[in-house]
């Protein structure tokens, strides 16, 4: 679903930094918007900058629920941004050698 970032939102701090962002989804105005898709305010959740050339394409946000905090190895969410920006890498260039 698509968001518009606002002020104090999980999100800006993310596009601030552009690095990883690990916080319980606190409950202020700002947020309202994702704890309304989400049906609540999960206790900890990790939000990641997809990045290409240093811009944020997008974002990646991944959260336990609203039961616990996320206590597995989150290698596999680190993983899962890289391939994605790959993945948008490989899909730009495709389009550029198309267009010659």
């Amino acid at each position: 679903a698509a968001l518009t970032v606002r002020a104090n939102s999980v999100f800006s701090e993310v596009i601030r930094k552009k690095s990883d962002y690990r916080v319980p989804l606190l409950k202020v105005s700002d947020n309202d918007p994702i704890i309304s898709i989400l049906s609540g305010s999960p206790q900890d959740c990790l939000v990641f900058p997809i990045l290409i050339r240093e811009k944020i394409i997008g974002i990646l946000y991944a959260d336990n629920g609203n039961r616990a905090v996320m206590d597995a190895s989150l290698n596999h969410l680190h993983t899962l941004v890289t391939l994605s920006q790959l993945s948008f890498e490989i899909a730009i260039l495709r389009k550029k050698i198309t267009d010659l």
